[in-house]
C-alpha cells in the first residue's frame, strides 16, 4: 500500500492441523490512535480456509499489544475504545478455527512441495472502513523443491559430459580422431545439455505453473545464462543499462530487494527464491506482477531488464573459460617437450601441433548447443529500453547466426556440387571441417541438422515473441515439439540404434511436457489443487529421465574407450591400407571386437619400427588378433536359413584356428630361444 496508516514490519503466521489452532506474531508501527477491525485469511490452493474479523480489544478475541495500555487484559470495552496504539506495537495471537474449517485443507497440502497457501492480515479503520495496513505472506508446509544440490548435481553431470567430449577432441587435434571416441552409445554433451536447456526453457513459458515446478525448473538455469550465481553483477548491469537510456523504476535489482513477487494466479514469492515470503511493509513494499521470462528471471534474483545481459556475460564466461583450458594445456605440453625431449606425450601430440583446430571445434561445438536460448536472449534483449541492450543483442545474434549459417550453407552446398552426399563422409577434408554437424547421422540423413538449426531458432523465438500470450505460445510450442518428434520417428537418422533411441525418448518426454503445460493455461480452468498435482506429475516425467540419461551417459563412458564411431572407421582403415567392406557391422560386439583387434594392429605396427624385441611381442599378440578375427566372423555368421554356405566359412575358421595354433607354436619357439 502507499502511505500506510499503520506499517507492519514483521508478520509470522502457522497453522497447526491437529489441534486446528492459527497463530500469528505481528509487529509495527502505527502514524495515530485508530479504532480498527484486524481480519486474518488464510487460502490453500484457491480455496479460503479462514477468514474472520477480530476486534484486538473484545474478550473472545483479545490481541494484547493491539489495544491501548490504557485497557487492561480481558477487558470488555465499546467499539469507542477499540483503537490500535500510537506508536511501536507487537504481540502474538493463537486462535483456534473449527473443524469444518479445518477440514476445507486438502490433504495434499501437507505433502506436494512449495504448496500455493497464502495468508493476510488486514486492518480496517472501523470509522472509515478504509484499509489501513494489508501485509501477505506465503505459508509453507516445510517441503521445497528449492535445493541446490539438484544445481550442484545437474552442473557436475553437464560438466562430466563436457570432459568426455573435450577428452575425444583435444587429442586429436581436433582433426579426423576428433569424433573417434565420442561417445557413442549414450548420450553426448549435446543431449544432456540441451535436456537442462529443455527443462530451463519449460519454465520460461507464460503459464500458471505451481511454485514447485517454477523452483525446479529455474535450477537448470545454468544452461541458459541464468542462475542466481551472477546476482553479484546485477548493479553494474543496471548501471550499464542506465547509462544507455534504460529506465530503473521497479525494473533494477534495488526494486526487486524491496518488493514480493505476484504471478498471474496470485501466489507470491521473493525474489531469489530466500526462504522468508513476507512482505514486510517498509522492507518490501512493492508488489511486482511477474509473468514468463521475467517470473523466471526474477526468481533467480535478476531484474526482468538484465536477462540479456546476465545470459551474454554467463556464455562469454564459458567461451572464454574453455579458450584459457585449451590454451593453458598447450604451454603447459610445449613446457613438457622444453625439459623432457626425449619423453613426448604422444597421445596429446596432435593436440600440440593444431591446438587451433582443437580450439576451433570446441567453441563451435559450444555456440551449437547454445543456439536455441541465445536466439531467446537476443530476441528479449531487443526489446530492451537501453540503447546498449539493443546494440549487444543485435551484433551478437548477428554473429551467432552468422557463423552457423556459413557452416550449413557449406555442408548443404557440397552433395550439390559433387552429386553424392556420400562424400561428406568419406572425403577426410570434408569431415574435419563439418563432421560436428552431422557425424552420428547415416549418409541418407545428413541434412537432418538442417531441421534441427531451424527448431533451435523456432524454440528460442516463441519464449521471447509470445511472451505473456500464453495460450497461443502454449499451442505453437506443442506444435514444434510434436513436428520434431515426428521427423525423429520417421527418419530415425542416426547410425546407431542407440542414437535414434535416446533422441526419440528425450523428444517425446518435450512433447508429453509440452501436452501437460496445456493445463496450466486460466482458459482450460483447472483447480489449483489438481494444478499441484499436475506438477508433481511433470517434475516426476523428467527427473525419471534424466536419471536414465546419467545412467546410459556412464555406461557410454566405459563403453566409449572400446568402440569407435563407424564412419571415422571407414577412414581409419584407408590410413591403414586395409580394404574397406561395404555395409554396416551388424552388431555391437562384432564393432567392438574390431576396435580391440585395430588397437592391437597399431600397436605392432608401433612396435615393429622399435626392434627384434618389440618385433617379437609382436608376434606374440598377432595370434590374439587373429583370434580375435574368429569371433569376429563367428559374430558375423548368419544363424539359420543359409546351410550351403555354412561349410565354407566353418572351413575358414579351422583354416584361421589352424594359424592361431602355428602362432602359438612360433610363440613358444621364441620364448625358449629368448631363454636359452
Amino acid at each position: 500500500m502507499s502511505n500506510p496508516l499503520i506499517v507492519v514490519d514483521k508478520l509470522d503466521i502457522s497453522f497447526n492441523n491437529d489441534n486446528r489452532t492459527i497463530s500469528f506474531f505481528v509487529s509495527g508501527r502505527s502514524n495515530s490512535t485508530m479504532n480498527i477491525t484486524a481480519t486474518l485469511n488464510l487460502l490453500v490452493a484457491g480455496r479460503q480456509v479462514y477468514a474472520d474479523p477480530l476486534d484486538p480489544c473484545n474478550l473472545s478475541t483479545f490481541v494484547k499489544g493491539l489495544c491501548p495500555s490504557k485497557c487492561p487484559a480481558f477487558c470488555t470495552v465499546t467499539s469507542a475504545n477499540l483503537l490500535v496504539p500510537r506508536g511501536n506495537f507487537s504481540t502474538f495471537h493463537s486462535q483456534t478455527i473449527d473443524a469444518e474449517d479445518a477440514d476445507k485443507v486438502p490433504g495434499i497440502a501437507y505433502k506436494i512441495p512449495d504448496i500455493a497457501a497464502t495468508s493476510n492480515l488486514q486492518f480496517t479503520n472501523k470509522d472509515t472502513k478504509e484499509i489501513v495496513a494489508c501485509v501477505e505472506t506465503r505459508v509453507t508446509n516445510g517441503v521445497t523443491t528449492e535445493i541446490s544440490a539438484l544445481t550442484y548435481a545437474a552442473v557436475a553431470v553437464a560438466g562430466s559430459a563436457l570432459l568426455l567430449t573435450g577428452a575425444s577432441i583435444i587429442p586429436s587435434g581436433g582433426g579426423l580422431e576428433a569424433a573417434a571416441n565420442v561417445p557413442s552409445f549414450g548420450p553426448t554433451f549435446s543431449d544432456i545439455f540441451g535436456w537442462f536447456q529443455t527443462m530451463a526453457m519449460d519454465g520460461l513459458m507464460s503459464v500458471n505453473f505451481p511454485l514447485a515446478y517454477r523452483n525446479y525448473a529455474r535450477s537448470f538455469g545454468f544452461s541458459i545464462g541464468l542462475t542466481s550465481w551472477n546476482t553479484r553483477i546485477q548493479p553494474s548491469l543496471d548501471s550499464f543499462r542506465q547509462s544507455s537510456g534504460g529506465d530503473l523504476t521497479n525494473n533494477s535489482v534495488e526494486a526487486l530487494k524491496n518488493g514480493i513477487l505476484v504471478f498471474p494466479d496470485g501466489s507470491i514469492a521473493t525474489p531469489g527464491g530466500s526462504e522468508s515470503m513476507s512482505e514486510h511493509g517498509e522492507t518490501r513494499p512493492l508488489r511486482i506482477e511477474v509473468e514468463g521470462t521475467e517470473a523466471y528471471a526474477a526468481l533467480q534474483g535478476i531484474p526482468p531488464g538484465n536477462v540479456f545481459m546476465s545470459g551474454l556475460v554467463a556464455f562469454v564466461i564459458l567461451l572464454a573459460a574453455v579458450a584459457a583450458c585449451c590454451i593453458f594445456l598447450k604451454l603447459l605440453l610445449e613446457v613438457w617437450y622444453k625439459l623432457f625431449p626425449n619423453t613426448p606425450l604422444k597421445r596429446l601430440e596432435a593436440f600440440r601441433q593444431n591446438h587451433w583446430a582443437s580450439l576451433g571445434r570446441f567453441l563451435l561445438l559450444i555456440l551449437w548447443i547454445l543456439y536455441s536460448p541465445w536466439v531467446w536472449l537476443c530476441a528479449d534483449g531487443f526489446r530492451s529500453d537501453s540503447r546498449g541492450v539493443q546494440a549487444l543483442a543485435a551484433i551478437t545474434f548477428i554473429l551467432a547466426t552468422a557463423v552457423l549459417g556459413f557452416f550449413s550453407w557449406k555442408i548443404w552446398t557440397i552433395p550439390q556440387k559433387d552429386g553424392n552426399p556420400a562424400n561428406l563422409f568419406e572425403d577426410e577434408k570434408h569431415w574435419n571441417r563439418y563432421s560436428l554437424f552431422y557425424d552420428w547421422y547415416r549418409h541418407e540423413w545428413w541434412w537432418i541438422f538442417l531441421p534441427t538449426f531451424i527448431y533451435k531458432f523456432v524454440k528460442g523465438c516463441i519464449l521471447s515473441l509470445l511472451n505473456h500470450e500464453g495460450l497461443p505460445q502454449t499451442v505453437v510450442r506443442l506444435l514444434v515439439e510434436a513436428s520434431m518428434l515426428s521427423l525423429l520417428i520417421w527418419s530415425r537418422p542416426y547410425v546407431l540404434r542407440s542414437g535414434n533411441v535416446i533422441s526419440v525418448m528425450i523428444q517425446a518426454v518435450a512433447t508429453v511436457s509440452a501436452i501437460l503445460m496445456i493445463l496450466f493455461l486460466p482458459q482450460v480452468g483447472v483447480d489449483r489443487a489438481a494444478n499441484e498435482v499436475v506438477g508433481l506429475v511433470l517434475m516426476v516425467i523428467q527427473v525419471v529421465l534424466s536419471l536414465i540419461l546419467v545412467i546410459l551417459m556412464i555406461a557410454n563412458a566405459l563403453v566409449s574407450f572400446c568402440v569407435t564411431n563407424p564412419h571415422v572407421r571407414r577412414h581409419l582403415d584407408k590410413r591403414a591400407g586395409r580394404v574397406e567392406e561395404k555395409g554396416k557391422p551388424s552388431n555391437y560386439l562384432t564393432i567392438m571386437i574390431q576396435d580391440i583387434a585395430d588397437r592391437f594392429s597399431y600397436a605392432d605396427v608401433e612396435a615393429s619400427k622399435n626392434g627384434p624385441a618389440d618385433a617379437k611381442d609382436s608376434k606374440v599378440d598377432q595370434a590374439d588378433i587373429k583370434a580375435l578375427e574368429v569371433a569376429s566372423a563367428d559374430a558375423e555368421a548368419p544363424r539359420v536359413g543359409q546351410a550351403d554356405t555354412e561349410v565354407p566359412k566353418a572351413e575358414q575358421a579351422d583354416t584361421k584356428a589352424a594359424e592361431v595354433e602355428q602362432a602359438d607354436t612360433r610363440k613358444s619357439q621364441d620364448v625358449e630361444k629368448a631363454s636359452g
